[in-house]
């Protein structure tokens, strides 16, 4: 297989897995704070 196809795959599953699980729990802790200050900072 190409490695730059495996390397996509992997990219996008690590990707999908992020914001699929581990971004739901980051954005909820930093809910708080504005999105102006998120993207600020």
């Amino acid at each position: 297989m190409n490695k730059k196809i495996l390397y996509g795959i992997l990219f996008s599953a690590g990707a999908s897995f992020w914001w699929g699980i581990i971004g739901v729990f980051y954005f909820k802790s930093v809910a708080f704070v504005g999105p102006i200050e998120l993207v600020i900072h």
